[in-house]
């Protein structure tokens, strides 16, 4: 009671005692730790070079000690962290540096100017992969090797509850997935048996995927199609899709070299995650799924097709990541040959007609066949990303279908499959 007394009538304690932590590794993140303010709310704002600021999203009054992490900020460079009271006083105030990228780190170059802002989480492969987190103009805000952690550079994630990345492991099986932290932690590892080249973590913490489905046919032998599964990493997982429901590798797709059949390679998973497209490189065909009866909704190409190539020009070949727009258009990253080079094709699919028809056709000047992976992000604005993998080149488009800018990787690197935000977790512009 004399506590609470004299409680009352003191000047209410402020906020303060901040510290950054640098993550370890030569990674440009940090963490952030500060008393709260009993009353108000908190947060810190971030301010560096080139008139970069950011800060992190408020947090709530409160006696116990405060943390988030710093995610955007660039290599080698000055900044000044601030912790700021809602009503816009500063109450404490550090400066830190962070710190060069190691001096084998691979390199790329930028050409042109960028029209959009945010950030792309892209794998690296080459001989020692690892997965980047770089803005648009290819600066680098964090990066982890991969030599401590089993995932060879496949598909990687920023996970939903802010607190890293997901990146799966899946050259060699049983795949795993594992959760890393901004400072560079294993959160957890996780064996998906089966998982190969795409996922997407769902809203209600579940996530899809798509797995290998490989069974004994009496003519063929071994044949491998593919599922999509749904399920929690710690809990139960169902197939919701199999190929096998709809085709017959003794009719349909010719079964190839380690009984590779179907071979789907790209998840995209619907807004209001009730349904999903599955592309099936070996097809040339991508499938509109849904996700709780199993049922086709919509196939684009390949056997059985509801929605055919209208031309000749609308016809995929071994396509690989694709995006579903607002208007119900696809947006493919149609790899084609050596002959015909790649390319970035946007599909209208009408379906009374039942025809799959070219709206616009964007590709590398001078074009470049991409004969693995390859990527596409097509933004609010109508600009165009486009990862043309083996190629090590990722190019922006403006709407108008020009080429604005290019990210150049140094010779024998490789960008995967990349995740385009706009939005880092827990960060806010300023």
């Amino acid at each position: 009671m004399i506590l609470a007394l004299l409680a009352a009538c003191e000047p209410s304690p402020v906020s303060g005692g901040l510290a950054i932590t640098l993550a370890p590794g030569e990674r440009p993140t940090a963490t952030a730790t500060w008393t709260p303010d009993p009353e108000e709310r908190t947060r810190v704002e971030i301010s560096g070079p080139e008139g970069v600021s950011f800060a992190t999203e408020w947090h709530e009054p409160g006696l116990d000690a405060q943390s988030a992490a710093l995610v955007g900020m660039f290599p080698d460079s000055e900044w000044t962290a601030s912790l700021v009271l809602e009503a816009g006083d500063v109450v404490d105030s550090a400066t830190f540096a962070t710190p060069a990228l190691p001096v084998d780190f691979p390199s790329w170059a930028l050409t042109g100017t960028p029209g959009w802002t945010g950030w792309m989480l892209v794998p690296m492969l080459d001989d020692a992969p690892g997965v980047v987190l770089m803005d648009q103009e290819g600066r680098v805000v964090w990066f982890t090797s991969l030599v401590d952690v089993r995932v060879g550079g496949g598909r990687s994630r920023i996970r939903r509850d802010g607190r890293g990345v997901w990146m799966a492991s899946m050259g060699d099986q049983p795949a795993t997935l594992t959760g890393i932290s901004w400072m560079g932690e294993v959160l957890e590892t996780v064996s998906l048996d089966g998982l190969n080249h795409d996922y997407t973590e769902l809203s209600d913490g579940r996530f899809a995927w798509n797995n290998f489905d490989c069974r004994k046919d009496d003519v063929l032998g071994r044949v491998c199609g593919n599922a999509i599964k749904v399920g929690k990493l710690d809990g139960p997982e169902a197939v919701v899709f199999s190929t096998w429901d709809e085709f017959d590798p003794n009719v349909d797709g010719e079964v190839t070299g380690e009984a590779d059949w179907t071979h789907a390679n790209a998840l995209f998973v619907e807004p209001d995650e009730a349904s999903a497209w599955f592309g099936l490189r070996n097809f040339h065909a991508i499938l509109h799924v849904d996700l709780t009866t199993g049922a086709v909704l919509d196939q684009v190409a390949g056997p059985h097709a509801t929605l055919s190539a209208a031309t000749p020009t609308a016809e995929l070949h071994e396509q690989h990541r694709f995006e579903v727009l607002a208007n119900g258009n696809l947006v493919v990253h149609d790899n084609g040959t050596a002959e015909s080079n790649s390319r970035v094709v946007e599909l209208a699919l009408d379906r009374a007609a039942g025809t799959a028809a070219v709206v616009s056709v964007l590709q590398h000047d001078p074009p470049v066949f991409d004969y693995a992976l390859g990527d596409v992000h097509r933004a609010d604005d109508g600009s165009t990303l486009v990862t043309w993998t083996t190629a090590g080149l990722i190019d922006d488009f403006a709407p108008d279908g020009t080429l604005r800018a290019t990210i150049a990787a140094e010779l024998g690197l490789a960008f995967g499959y990349n995740e385009v935000v706009t939005v880092l977790p827990g960060m806010v512009g300023l």
